[in-house]
């Protein structure tokens, strides 16, 4: 490509190379091949199914900050993949808590749920076909839970929706989409 691009293409590659961005790209980049490598020999094409969680309180929303590869570093709602042998449901309380510690009564989480909704688009995850039922739990203007990260988070905070908007380019995959769909973020932008 050397003789075929311009030198200033070629100097501004060179320079953006040098930054710590390639590096993560890099690494994410073997993360995705080894695992649609794993899935390969598969007699049909794999079909995730995941869960996802949007927690609001006190006009706050809880996010997660990725701590593996694929997304390493953005912000996410907790979530993860069903388990065999657990509902949906089941498997979004279950990674709410395994991510941030919360760990919420039954009664309370029955009581807060506002709504469910399936998110199938066939491109929404660089996994591979990826579907996920998320929840909404609203535990209205109580003080926040407290929160910390573990499993696979590097980090559990909870921001100010009003916020969230401004950080959109910062979210995995779709999640700001999910949280839009949700809270209505666009609507009050």
């Amino acid at each position: 490509w050397v003789d075929q691009a311009p030198h200033s293409t070629r100097a501004f590659i060179q320079a953006w190379a040098r930054l710590p961005y390639l590096a993560a790209l890099r690494r994410e980049w073997a993360m995705l091949c080894a695992y649609r490598q794993a899935w390969a020999t598969a007699p049909y094409p794999p079909v995730f199914v995941t869960v996802d969680t949007v927690l609001t309180c006190a006009h706050k929303v809880l996010l997660i900050q990725r701590g593996q590869d694929p997304g390493k570093g953005l912000w996410a709602l907790p979530g993860g993949f069903i388990e065999a042998r657990e509902t949906a449901y089941q498997s979004a309380l279950r990674e709410l808590e395994e991510e941030t510690g919360l760990r919420l009564l039954p009664e309370t989480v029955k009581q807060a749920l506002r709504g469910v909704a399936v998110f199938d688009h066939p491109d929404r995850s660089q996994r591979g076909r990826t579907i996920s039922h998320t929840h909404h739990f609203d535990l209205g203007d109580r003080e926040l839970p407290e929160v910390v990260a573990s499993d696979d988070a590097s980090a559990a905070q909870w921001v100010a929706i009003d916020k969230l908007a401004a950080v959109e380019e910062q979210f995995f995959d779709d999640h700001f989409h999910m949280l839009d769909h949700f809270l209505g973020i666009n609507r009050c932008a």
